[in-house]
């Protein structure tokens, strides 16, 4: 039963999935600048007006991104993609480097932070008194993510293709993301109703589940068991991640920082991963040109046949 339902519809390809996503997440990311703009309470991030209409209308948008990016892309037959085939992709490469460079920013803060904690007890013993165990492992995957994306960006930049050779490495930004999305639950709130922390965990949870997906993709570990998998944690987190750091971003650079909701401040990697899934998603779609054909030799089908 499963077999005939999953690729079963063709009319649903990708260019028509990715239109009609792009407008979804629009939609929720517009919702998001005006309820953080007027409707939310930076302090305790619960709604000013729980009967403002844009209150159901956040729900509908997230639930229709969730279940509908699952459930079409799961579906739809045109989500092979085989394994990713070398190339030179200097959009992608460029992403890479730039969800790099914000992975390693944001550690870079995450160890000043635990060190400035820490102060005169020092790192291992404040690690060990205040069980901050999950944050000192994250912000080790967190640099050796940094180093993981820069040598994918490198073989992107020159078509190499060696990132092949790393598949191990691509565990790297799976747990550091996993560390991260971990230590949001740290915060005693109803996560329902402080919508910006929700979003939070969500847009991470499923950039991690990206992750994982997008190092089978590069890596060939069986890349042709769930390709919908790729497309649809993609979307999702792609959407989410705009709907939850875009108006922070123009929040931050406006100087109203004070509107920002406690716990949910502005974090470069969300923004550099969202430019780094859609040349990702871009780099999958069009991944069937540069796949390699294997043909037998002319004349070892003629000898088979003259067996016969």
């Amino acid at each position: 039963m499963n077999m005939k339902i999953k690729a079963s519809v063709q009319k649903l390809n990708k260019k028509v999935l990715f239109a009609v996503f792009a407008v979804v997440g629009i939609a929720l990311t517009a919702v998001r600048f005006y309820q953080m703009f007027s409707l939310t309470d930076p302090a305790t991030g619960f709604f000013t007006d729980r009967g403002n209409i844009t209150v159901m209308l956040y729900y509908i948008l997230w639930g229709v991104t969730f279940l509908g990016a699952m459930l079409l892309f799961f579906l739809s037959a045109d989500c092979a993609t085989g394994a990713c085939g070398k190339q030179k992709n200097l959009p992608h490469a460029c992403t890479s480097l730039l969800f790099a460079a914000a992975a390693v920013f944001d550690t870079t803060a995450k160890l000043k932070e635990l060190m400035n904690s820490a102060g005169a007890v020092g790192l291992m013993n404040y690690v060990k008194a205040e069980k901050q165990y999950i944050a000192l492992i994250g912000i080790v995957f967190g640099f050796l993510t940094t180093a993981v994306l820069m040598a994918d960006a490198a073989a992107f930049f020159s078509g190499s293709g060696f990132f092949k050779q790393l598949k191990l490495c691509h565990l790297f930004p799976v747990l550091w993301l996993f560390c991260i999305t971990v230590n949001y639950f740290s915060v005693t709130v109803s996560y329902l109703n402080v919508t910006q922390l929700m979003l939070m965990i969500f847009a991470d949870g499923f950039l991690m589940v990206f992750l994982f997906e997008y190092g089978r993709f590069l890596c060939d570990i069986n890349a042709d068991e769930a390709p919908w998998m790729l497309f649809a944690s993609g979307t999702i987190a792609e959407i989410f991640l705009c709907a939850e750091a875009l108006p922070n971003l123009v929040l931050t650079l406006a100087g109203k920082t004070e509107m920002l909701v406690q716990y949910c401040p502005l974090r470069w990697y969300e923004l550099a991963g969202a430019l780094f899934i859609a040349s990702a998603l871009f780099l999958a779609a069009g991944n069937k040109n540069h796949v390699a054909i294997h043909l037998e030799p002319v004349g070892a089908s003629g000898e088979n046949e003259a067996e016969e």
